[in-house]
Order: structure tokens, then sequence, then C-alpha cells
């Protein structure tokens, strides 16, 4: 009998319970903005067709709004990894080096066809071990105003990675999708991160007093715990727009009066828009590496007549259809434009030739497009993978 597990969110459950309603807390479904809004999140970039949960569970509540973490299954599992991670500070940067691998224990993935997780999520993917090195500003600088959120926001000092509050297609990541007790799981490449605050990470700081630092975000401004000015239970209505604000804290072993960010049990849980600047490799990095087969549906030195192109769809075919006439979707694909495969009625998947990518717009240039691949989110959807030796199973869609 599979049991049904509190969603844990960083500090005790009676603690917060003062502080929010989690039978009830605003599902981020809806909360998307194009501009900085606070309680929202200003994505950069979304990917509407792209996979991840496929069933909503019954933590969802029936009014549409929010949801109830205190009735979300968890994928279950206490794998422990050869931790590694590193953060000095030279000069001006700090600098930093981790596996991704996280010092507490991980759910079991790919997620286990037998387990209550499984109904709602397939997660296919392997956590694995990932090389990253990169550096942040160590004395961070506000930007002019405000930018959208990427898909990688920053770093947890569990060494792990840290993903914006939404998933690819841009719904509430913590209410959809299946995640492990400390609040994490791995994208296709096996990059494991979190999407809101780990209870994993401990937020060391007395009852009347402000949290612990517990990340940085790819601005180097730093993620602090739930708790603000004496000890009070932070939520997105008292913070900014970026999800955090000004004040003295500690830093760096030292007082300092200056902005940071907040974890919090309510949308968008840690980062809501970006409040400094940041260069986009160290979001790249964060992100975990691409598939192989990225590169082959992108070759930033494509014409821009190949680009105007692109997203002209010669056909759009049912599931059915398609795999009873492949090989003519495949020669149509290269000779007329993509494919579109539907199931249920809804666009699924596009088949194009490998250098093109269907995403790109009528007349945007080879470096538009690429910006726009690039600033997407990061590769966190799930698709089946086959075991040496095994077979390959139809997709459950």
């Amino acid at each position: 009998m599979f049991r049904l597990f509190l969603f844990i969110f960083g500090i005790m459950f009676a603690t917060l319970a003062k502080a929010h309603d989690l039978k009830h807390l605003p599902l981020g479904d809806n909360l998307k903005s194009e501009e900085p809004k606070a309680g929202y999140i200003w994505p950069c970039h979304i990917e509407a067709n792209a996979g991840g949960a496929f069933k909503d569970g019954p933590w969802l509540n029936d009014d549409g709004k929010t949801w109830d973490s205190t009735k979300k299954v968890i994928v279950q599992g206490d794998v422990k990894w050869p931790h590694t991670f590193t953060i000095t500070v030279e000069g001006d940067r700090r600098v930093f080096t981790t596996n991704d691998l996280p010092e507490h224990g991980t759910g079991v993935f790919p997620i286990a066809e037998e387990s209550e997780a499984y109904k709602y999520d397939h997660n296919p993917n392997r956590i694995k071990k990932q090389s990253f090195s990169f550096s942040l500003p160590a004395n961070p600088q506000l930007a002019p105003k405000p930018g959208c959120t990427p898909g990688a926001v920053g770093i947890m000092l569990s060494g792990v990675s840290l993903f914006s509050a939404i998933d690819a297609p841009g719904r509430d990541a913590p209410a959809h999708e299946a995640q492990d007790s400390c609040n994490g799981h791995p994208q296709i490449t096996g990059a494991y991160h979190y999407h809101s605050l780990s209870g994993c990470i401990e937020d060391k700081h007395h009852a009347k007093e402000h949290s612990a630092l517990l990340g940085y975000a790819v601005d180097g401004y730093g993620i602090y715990g739930m708790a603000g000015e004496g000890g009070k239970i932070l939520d997105s209505k008292v913070l900014d727009e970026c999800h955090g604000h000004a004040h003295e804290i500690m830093w760096d072993g030292k007082q300092a009066e200056m902005f940071h960010y907040h974890a919090t049990a309510d949308f968008p849980y840690t980062v809501g828009c970006m409040r400094g600047t940041y260069d986009f490799k160290v979001m790249q990095v964060l992100s975990g590496p691409r598939p192989g087969w990225f590169d082959f549906f992108f070759n930033s030195d494509q014409s821009e007549l190949e680009f105007k192109a692109m997203n002209k769809h010669s056909r759009v075919w049912s599931l059915q259809d398609a795999k009873a006439k492949f090989s003519e979707v495949v020669r149509l694909a290269q000779t007329e434009g993509p494919q579109v495969v539907t199931v249920h009625g809804r666009e699924a998947v596009t088949i194009t030739k490998s250098n093109t990518h269907p995403k790109i717009k009528p007349g945007m240039s080879a470096l538009e497009a690429l910006n726009l691949i690039q600033s997407g989110p990061p590769i966190d959807f799930d698709i089946p993978v086959r075991e040496a030796g095994g077979e390959f199973k139809d997709p459950q869609l």
C-alpha cells in the first residue's frame, strides 16, 4: 500500500501552517506575467507543447486556483550519491564547482511503474553526475530594471541547480510534477534539480531571527529561507515583484544592507523575475547539458531562408495514421516541411528535417532563433528511453 506524503517546503509543517494554508496554496498555472508582478513569474520563454506530468493529481483542488500540498504523492526512495560541491571567492567573483549530486538522498528515478507517482508522471530520466563550473558576482549590482526569469535561476547550498517555479509547458512545477521527498527530480540529461526550496536543505536560524542563506541566484544575489526579519514567515504578498526585498542581512560574514530573494511556500516559490544582471552562460550551465539530439535539430549556421520555411506545416497526422504511414511522414518532412502528429486532437510532436527547429518563427534572423532556443526553459521534460537490449514502448501521452 502506497502512502501519500506531506510535500515539504523547508521548515517544520507546524511553523509553515501558521503563515500558509498548505491545503489551499495558490496554483501558479495562471500566475504568469509579461512584466514584473508580485506573486507572479515573468518567464523569458515557455514551450507550450513540451512534456511533463500528463495527469492532474487529486491534490489539485476543484476550484482550479489552489492545490493541497499535504496530499501530493512523492517519488519514493533514499538513494545516496557521491556529493562534491565547493564555493570560493576569487577577487570579485564567487566560484562554484559541483557534480549536481545532492548531499541528501533522492527518490528512485526513473519513476517505477508500480508507484503511486507513476499514475501522474512517467518521468523516465535517471539522475546522473554532472560537471558544473561557473562564477557569479561576489558583490552583485541591481539592474536598471528587473528582467524576465530564465529556466534555471540559481544554485542551492546542497550543490543542486534551482529551476524556476514553472515546468517547460509553463505550469506550476511543484504542483504538477512528480518529485521526491526533497522536492527534486532529474531532467532529460540526468541533471537533478529543484523548482522550490528543498525540505532537505536545513534553514539554520533561531525562532525570531532572519533565515540563513540557502543559495545564490544566477545574478549573484542570495536566496534566503522563509523567515524574514524577526523570524516572521514570509509570503509573496510582502515581497516585491521579483520575490525579494532589501534590508540588512549577513553577507560573507558581515552585515550589509542589500537586496536578496526569499523562498516561500507560495508561488513563485523563490524567484519571480531577475533583480540583477546575469551571465547567460551560467544559466546554460545550471540547466544541464543539452541532449545529443538537440544540436541535430538546430544549427545556428542555417540560412534565414531555411528559418522562414520551418514553421510551415505541410500536414497534420493523428498518431494512428502517423504510425501506419511513418515512411510517408518522414518523406514529407524531408521534402515539404515539418509534419505535425496529434494525440487526442492536440499537437504532440513535430517531425522535421534534422537541421531545422519547429519553434522558429517566420522572419527570424539566425541570431534571433539562436536566442529563442537558448532563452527557453531547461530541457525538463520526459522522453521515453530504451534500455540496452530492451524494446521500445508506445508513448503514453
